[in-house]
């Protein structure tokens, strides 16, 4: 990407800079390796940020989608209802397939790729159910309520599973911190061997 490209040249620029005016070469080689890289990191944990927040907004879309061929609308158009009510990241990544499904594309093929880009593994599970109902021609209503509920339940139980396992953590680290700051400190005088006479 050329922006990215055009931030590390001025991120680059400026530490080499400042290096050279601070402390010489010394100084402005690492400064500019670690310039470098600053913006992938920065964009990879934006990246990190935007999947956990698409994540999150899954049993939501599934609940739209459910609701939506439950009113007998056909999977397309389902599809296309549930992600226009739908907010967040997610959304934005979905309404790409429709946009380019607008264009000529097929939409299963361009969901699959929003899948693959994303790997979150219960839009894996929606795609695994289109799929299905289309090689079996069961109902996909039935398919999108019973995952969605599935994936309610199953993270409703992760999420009490991580509220039962909070205050232990919390006590084992108040231990350790209570037993560091309650240790009784070093006896220097101790570790220290009494002179040999001379002689002796």
């Amino acid at each position: 990407d050329r922006q990215v490209v055009a931030a590390k040249g001025i991120l680059v620029a400026t530490a080499v800079l400042s290096g050279l005016t601070i402390a010489g070469p010394v100084l402005a080689i690492p400064a500019a390796t670690i310039a470098w890289r600053i913006p992938d990191i920065v964009l990879a944990r934006l990246a990190r940020r935007t999947v956990a927040a698409a994540d999150r907004e899954i049993p939501v879309l599934l609940d739209l989608l459910a609701v939506a061929t439950s009113a007998g609308l056909p999977p397309p158009l389902a599809f296309r209802r549930a992600v226009d009510a739908a907010t967040g990241p997610l959304a934005d990544e979905l309404r790409s397939v429709i946009n380019a499904s607008d264009l000529g594309g097929r939409w299963r093929d361009e969901l699959n790729r929003v899948g693959e880009r994303l790997d979150l593994p219960d839009l894996r599970r929606l795609l695994g159910s289109l799929a299905r109902t289309d090689a079996v021609g069961s109902s996909l209503a039935e398919e999108v309520a019973h995952l969605a509920s599935d994936v309610r339940e199953v993270r409703r139980a992760a999420a009490a599973q991580r509220a039962r396992t909070a205050p232990v953590k919390m006590l084992l680290s108040c231990h350790v911190a209570s037993t560091s700051a309650n240790a009784p400190p070093a006896n220097p005088v101790a570790n220290v061997r009494p002179a040999n006479p001379a002689g002796l």
